[in-house]
């Protein structure tokens, strides 16, 4: 043996505490890039979380990135606006240029910023609801606008919304983001008993434990927008290593739904609406000597929003495309049409602003079922702008009085 012989750079590099010094040092590292890069507006042009960059692509937007949106957005001397909700807040059918929101914007003029985080298949109170929710800290002149489908008798979700937008929730709650509401925990605390058993939710609690102080997500988030997807999905299959900044907002216009299509929606669509209907009718018309029964709605809004936030949201109770209605007997049109007042009730009695911005809309001004067009989402905003108005002066926003520069 040469007892002159010396290790070289790669095993003194390999040793044990050497290499135990450079992993906890590039761990340390990544926790900071992500707490950093997670306070940075990474996305170019932001219109919305459209599908090549939500859930549905496995693309998953932080409280982190959703801060920082808001500070490029809003400015806290003007009134900060968040649409949430499904769809059809978020303009699907609609390419950027003629979404619900870019219409709410031009109706609402200078003295109001709007964020639209609506996204797909979004309950009333999940995503956009959660967003304004620690938001309002930084953005105290704040309003909430979302959307509900028609029915007291349907609730509006769990506090902490679906599977697939549960993680949001569960981040700022780790992060200690959210406003205390007793309604909320006494229900929280009855899902969590029910899922006890359940894997895919005790991974997601341990997994934001630990993500929480680290910021994991977030330095991952930023990388695959900005360089390298790693996560393959099936809707990008073909290039779905590419970064997400590459993949321009898909939507594009639809047309005004055809007289063919409806008819051939009818036979799977009318069933859904008379069973929908029928389903609201105890909170409704009762049966003769019964009592309206507890209202879910009601129940449900309650145990999803903190009180301060209520009177900060307006709901929006969106009808079907009137050609069905057209298909229904009169005693039923008359009884969608109490169904709908009903709701807004429900939801006003919960402490919440509602409107029904569908009595203005025409068969023309849907794309499909539900679905609004161009035209449908700029009638719609024009609905739901003096509304927003009326609320920013009664809760001292702006001065009494004031008009937009929209209808007066």
């Amino acid at each position: 043996m040469n007892e002159s012989h010396r290790p070289g750079l790669l095993e003194r590099s390999l040793a044990p505490w050497p290499l135990l010094l450079g992993v906890v040092t590039a761990f340390l590292a990544c926790c900071l890039a992500g707490r950093v890069l997670g306070r940075r507006n990474c996305f170019d042009r932001f219109d919305r979380f459209h599908y090549l960059m939500d859930y549905i692509t496995l693309y998953y937007p932080t409280t982190s990135q959703v801060q920082s949106l808001a500070r490029e957005t809003f400015d806290p001397a003007k009134v900060a606006v968040i649409v949430g909700g499904n769809s059809i807040m978020y303009g699907g059918g609609s390419d950027p240029e003629h979404m619900f929101t870019r219409y709410l914007q031009a109706e609402l003029g200078d003295e109001y910023r709007v964020l639209n985080l609506a996204m797909p298949g979004e309950m009333p109170f999940e995503f956009g609801a959660t967003a304004a929710e620690f938001l309002v800290r930084d953005y105290p002149k704040l309003i909430l606008v979302t959307n509900t489908w028609i029915g007291p008798g349907t609730d509006a979700g769990d506090p902490d919304g679906r599977p697939e937008l549960r993680y949001f929730f569960e981040e700022a709650r780790a992060r200690g983001l959210l406003m205390d509401c007793p309604e909320r925990e006494a229900r929280l605390r009855e899902l969590e008993q029910q899922r006890q058993k359940d894997p895919s939710a005790l991974e997601l609690k341990a997994q934001l434990r630990v993500d929480g102080p680290l910021y994991f997500r977030d330095l991952w988030n930023v990388f695959t927008y900005q360089h390298l997807t790693t996560v393959w999905c099936n809707p990008l299959a073909g290039s779905w290593w590419r970064p997400r900044r590459d993949y321009p907002d898909p939507d594009k216009l639809a047309p005004p739904v055809d007289e063919a299509t409806q008819r051939s929606l009818c036979g799977t669509y009318l069933p859904q609406l008379r069973a929908q209907i029928e389903g609201n009718r105890p909170y409704v018309r009762p049966a003769p000597g019964q009592a309206l029964p507890p209202c879910p709605l009601e129940r449900s809004v309650k145990a999803c929003l903190p009180g301060p936030l209520r009177e900060r949201t307006l709901v929006l109770v969106n009808r079907c495309c009137p050609y069905f209605l057209e298909q229904l007997t009169p005693q039923e049109r008359g009884l969608y049409g109490e169904t709908v007042l009903a709701t807004v009730q429900a939801l006003e009695r919960a402490g919440v602003n509602a409107l029904d911005p569908g009595r203005s809309l025409s068969t023309r001004h849907y794309g499909d079922v539900v679905h609004l067009t161009a035209e449908g989402g700029r009638r719609m905003a024009e609905e739901a702008a003096p509304k927003v108005r009326e609320m920013a002066r009664r809760l001292g926003y702006v001065a009494q009085g004031r008009a937009g520069p929209g209808r007066k």
